[in-house]
């Protein structure tokens, strides 16, 4: 019923951006490796509207191979290029490359970790309107997902909070801004 879901939203989501004329970009996140290759395999068969590619770390657990770091820039320059609209990552996928405008996430399975539940999510709307879809199972997966957005809402408390961040933080840093820029915070806006 997951994977029927994923195909859905991710189907709609393409179709749309044709109905519209403007490309899109999608990355569907998953934890596990195999998890990975099956989506792959299934969303080939919505081709040519939704062209996926795995996007996966350079070596895994019991010594299974992944993606060269070569391979891994020519995924990116693919996708960002349009070769492939559509790329399934797992944690290798929530920072550090540029892989450019993204207009949906799909969080396939949920992270336990509130800082890559962040990464993930960022991951869209930076210079335009982004969506991100969760998909849950009732149960033990709901429940892991709702600590984990909480965990995430109490994090950024603790960002807005700048008196108590304040004392947290080594005073006895280097100066990074240069001498005469004197920036102010005006605003602070979670999305």
């Amino acid at each position: 019923a997951k994977m029927d879901r994923l195909l859905d939203v991710t189907k709609l989501h393409c179709q749309r951006a044709e109905e519209e004329g403007h490309e899109t970009r999608v990355i569907i996140f998953s934890q596990f490796r195999d998890c990975v290759t099956e989506l792959v395999a299934c969303l080939d068969n919505e081709r040519p509207g939704i062209r996926a590619m795995p996007f996966i770390g350079q070596a895994g657990a019991q010594g299974k191979k992944g993606l060269s770091q070569k391979d891994q820039l020519e995924v990116v320059k693919r996708f960002k290029q349009g070769g492939y609209n559509t790329l399934v990552a797992t944690c290798v996928g929530e920072e550090g490359l540029d892989i450019g405008e993204v207009d949906l996430i799909v969080l396939y399975d949920v992270a336990s970790s509130p800082i890559r539940l962040v990464q993930r999510m960022g991951r869209t709307g930076r210079k335009r309107e982004g969506r991100v879809v969760v998909l849950v199972t009732q149960g033990r997966e709901e429940q892991k997902y709702n600590q984990t957005m909480s965990n995430k809402n109490a994090i950024h408390k603790a960002i807005a909070e700048q008196d108590r961040l304040a004392c947290a933080l080594w005073q006895g840093a280097p100066r990074m801004v240069p001498v005469g820029l004197d920036p102010v915070l005006t605003d602070v806006c979670w999305t």
